[in-house]
């Protein structure tokens, strides 16, 4: 049993754990800050002002993390152009990086996306206007590389997102009927799928706002799989 309110007046959702054996907890406090708590105790380990977005490397969607540090990506806008990201260990309470990132105006998206590597080394930044991917070194904050899309038009949708797969280094887009694969390291894109055949159920065409394919990688890339939504 968590009483969020021990630490918190005005506790939010989501609450998700802040670390990979579940010791920790994080979860928005009113409008302000994040909190960082001991699950077990609900001890105060750490605070944060609220960022417009941000990432947890303990929160896992598409595979299991190499990674066992605590990392959390907190995003704060600065200015309509400027973002400032900062890397925090939340169990240490401890400041990894900071990244500054300029990125042109833009109403493709509220704000820019990131991703978390599986074994913490790099943190993916995908701009507003959605035609680039900015990878940075997540322990020194330097910017890495900045790889311009090949993509037809840019990236609009969340479902445009991209993830990787065990290789910390590759990263992948899914962009309507086919999907490109970078080097985080070098830009270079490495390989591209064309032609993928987009399911789409009857429910999904009459009441689905949007197209709900969605796709994930297996092994060291040698597993492609493209799916998708249905409901009764």
């Amino acid at each position: 049993y968590l009483d969020l309110h021990k630490i918190c007046s005005d506790p939010r959702p989501p609450i998700q754990f802040a670390d990979n054996e579940g010791k920790y907890i994080f979860f928005p406090c009113g409008d302000a800050q994040y909190m960082v708590a001991e699950t077990a105790t609900m001890k105060l380990i750490a605070k944060y002002p609220r960022p417009v977005w941000y990432r947890s490397n303990a929160n896992a969607d598409s595979h299991p993390w190499a990674d066992e540090r605590a990392l959390l990506a907190l995003m704060y806008k600065d200015s309509e152009t400027s973002y400032r990201i900062e890397i925090w260990d939340p169990v240490q309470n401890k400041k990894i990086s900071t990244m500054n990132v300029e990125m042109p105006a833009s109403q493709q998206r509220d704000v820019p996306s990131m991703h978390i590597s599986p074994q913490s080394k790099y943190l993916v930044v995908m701009p507003t206007d959605g035609k680039s991917i900015l990878s940075y070194n997540i322990d020194s904050g330097a910017l890495v590389q900045n790889i311009k899309l090949n993509t037809p038009r840019p990236l609009t949708k969340l479902l445009d997102e991209g993830l990787f797969s065990n290789d910390d280094a590759t990263f992948f887009i899914r962009h309507d009927n086919f999907v490109e694969a970078y080097s985080l390291e070098n830009g270079a894109l490495i390989q591209k799928i064309s032609n993928l055949q987009l399911l789409k159920g009857n429910v999904c065409e009459t009441f689905c706002p949007e197209d709900r394919n969605n796709f994930a990688y297996f092994g060291e890339v040698n597993t492609f799989v493209n799916y998708y939504y249905v409901s009764d």
